[in-house]
C-alpha cells in the first residue's frame, strides 16, 4: 500500500503534510505554507503517538481470538487432566482388587490341595 495515503484524524494526508513542513524547514520557497523546525516535531509527535495507539488496538484486537484459543485448550486439557485422574483411580482401586483376588485364589488352591491329599 504505498501509493495510498496514510491519514489520521484529518483529511490531509500524513505524507503531504510532513513534506510540506520538510520543504519548509529546508528553506524551500516553492510551498506557500511555512513551518518551523518545532512545528514540524510537533507533528511529527502526533502522528507517532497515533501510530503507537493505533499498533496497540491493533495487536489488542489480534491477541483476541488467540486468548480465545488458548482459553479453549486450557479447558480441553483439564477435561482430559480430570480424565486421566479417573483412570488413574480406577486403575488403583483394580489393582488393589485383583492383589486380593490373587491372595484369595491362593489361599483356595492350598485349601483344595490339602482337601484333595485328605481323600487320597
Amino acid at each position: 500500500m504505498p501509493n495510498c495515503p496514510v491519514t489520521r484524524g484529518g483529511a490531509t494526508p500524513v505524507a503531504s503534510k510532513v513534506a510540506k513542513m520538510a520543504a519548509a524547514s529546508s528553506g524551500a520557497s516553492d510551498t506557500p505554507d511555512t513551518f518551523s523546525m518545532s512545528q514540524l516535531v510537533s507533528e511529527l509527535e502526533k502522528q507517532r503517538a497515533s501510530l503507537r495507539k493505533d499498533m496497540s488496538e491493533l495487536i489488542q484486537e489480534s491477541v483476541k481470538p488467540l486468548q480465545s484459543s488458548v482459553d479453549a485448550l486450557r479447558e480441553t486439557v483439564n477435561q482430559f487432566n480430570n480424565r486421566l485422574v479417573a483412570a488413574e483411580t480406577l486403575a488403583g482401586d483394580n489393582f488393589k482388587r485383583i492383589t486380593s483376588t490373587e491372595k484369595t485364589v491362593e489361599t483356595l488352591l492350598t485349601q483344595n490341595k490339602s482337601l484333595l491329599d485328605r481323600l487320597d
